[in-house]
């Protein structure tokens, strides 16, 4: 507690990981904002104590993977969440024990008139801390859509909090699409991030937009955004870079795996294509290297 005073922290949450009435552990949570965890302790605690279930059933050596693991599932959204007007497809592979323990994230936001907002982020970093960084992401992404919905409005204003939070040597990357149902319009931003693809029997194409910086670096970042037509027939795939650096010898799975695939699944479900993804790019990285986490949002509007 006192490190975490000296250090700015305004905020301070230490939840017990108990099973059968026994302690196991404790999480430890610091935020830089004042009373960030007031609304949310109720979910940590929960959380808490399943994983605390789960601890019991594996030996002590795999019990932090099993924490970081419970813990991460479980501050993910629900998969495929449902919004009036689209059909979506998630997938998250976990291609390490400890992939859903990292840095990715997603989000899906219905803004009701105001058209659908889908976020898909990558945290630099791997386990706990990488885990803390998403969810500190998440939260401020929530929490700036009150104040404007355009996505590079949001992205400098998400920017400029992540710069005064997080540790210097981490960074976000993140894709922001906002998709209007009645006008068929997408609007990208990105932050860093790869750009996304657009895939239909009629071809499939990457969205030429500014990759702009990655959040938490330099506070007064400027963000560019491009807005084009979206067809009932088009998908929009948005992905981590988990999926596009799978290596098998001297080769990338790169781009050019990602659109044969989305050109050889256009006319599916996206909750096929985000499988096809994730599965295709797992099944050409060679096991004998380090991997990294894959995640892919796919979305159609619905016809």
């Amino acid at each position: 507690r006192g490190r975490c005073l000296e250090e700015g922290y305004e905020s301070l949450a230490v939840v017990p990981v108990k099973a059968a009435g026994k302690p196991m552990g404790s999480l430890h949570l610091a935020d830089h904002r004042p009373s960030v965890f007031d609304s949310r302790i109720a979910v940590v605690e929960a959380v808490c104590r399943l994983a605390g279930h789960e601890l019991l059933r594996h030996r002590a050596q795999d019990r932090e993977r099993v924490l970081l693991e419970t813990i991460g599932l479980s501050l993910l959204p629900a998969v495929a969440p449902g919004v009036p007007g689209l059909e979506i497809g998630v997938a998250v592979v976990s291609a390490t024990h400890l992939a859903r323990a990292g840095g990715d994230f997603y989000d899906v936001y219905d803004l009701g008139p105001g058209g659908v907002l889908l976020v898909v982020g990558d945290v630099s970093g791997k386990g706990l801390e990488a885990l803390g960084i998403a969810t500190q992401a998440r939260y401020t992404i929530q929490a700036q859509i009150a104040a404007g919905r355009e996505p590079a409005h949001l992205l400098s204003q998400v920017n400029r909090v992540l710069c005064h939070i997080l540790p210097r040597s981490r960074f976000v990357t993140a894709a922001v699409c906002l998709i209007d149902p009645a006008q068929k319009t997408l609007t990208v931003c990105l932050a860093g991030h790869p750009s996304p693809v657009v895939a239909s029997s009629r071809g499939v194409e990457l969205v030429e937009t500014s990759h702009n910086g990655p959040l938490g670096v330099f506070e007064h970042l400027t963000f560019a955004e491009t807005m084009r037509s979206l067809a009932p027939d088009e998908t929009l795939i948005l992905y981590t870079d988990g999926i596009t650096e799978a290596r098998s010898e001297d080769k990338l799975f790169g781009v050019k795996g990602l659109l044969e695939t989305a050109r050889a699944t256009a006319n599916r479900h996206p909750q096929e294509i985000a499988d096809a993804v994730c599965r295709d790019s797992l099944h050409f990285h060679d096991a004998r290297l380090p991997a990294d986490d894959k995640l892919a949002l796919a979305v159609r509007l619905r016809r």
